[in-house]
């Protein structure tokens, strides 16, 4: 999961089914890679937190929103704010969200959204991965681009 990604969590883990359960609820299957990095480490961080989105370079994914909480009771806050079919999963140090962009068919993309937007301004959507696994590839550590 990632380049040698290292991940720690404070939280117990939870089932797969628990993961699974909570994308139904949202009417959306969760990616599998997504399900078993969720359950295990449940309101996880990543070692290595930074990636760019398309127009937003060095972004940090603070980390994974938690189960069977903390995801629900955020994604109820936001949902009126966020165009259809994206749904969070992770944070980062801004009250920015990572979200899956469930809006096509098949394996959802990874984007960013800038909570500082209106829901008609998809706009502030930005592209990050066109999987979660590629998402994982693209966390890297906080280093210089010229040191990459």
């Amino acid at each position: 999961m990632g380049r040698k990604q290292k991940w720690s969590t404070d939280e117990d883990p939870v089932s797969e089914d628990d993961v699974r359960s909570v994308g139904a609820e949202f009417g959306c299957i969760f990616p599998e890679t997504y399900i078993a990095l969720a359950s295990k480490f449940n309101g996880g961080y990543p070692r290595n937190n930074i990636f760019d989105a398309e127009g937003r370079p060095e972004c940090v994914f603070s980390y994974l929103l938690g189960y069977p909480d903390e995801l629900p009771e955020f994604f109820k806050v936001i949902r009126d704010r966020l165009p259809k079919y994206i749904v969070p999963f992770g944070y980062d140090p801004f009250g920015n969200a990572i979200c899956f962009d469930f809006r096509v068919a098949g394996e959802p993309k990874v984007v960013f959204w800038d909570h500082e937007t209106k829901r008609s301004d998809a706009k502030k959507l930005h592209s990050v991965a066109d999987s979660f696994e590629s998402f994982l590839q693209l966390l890297h550590e906080d280093l210089p681009a010229w040191k990459r």
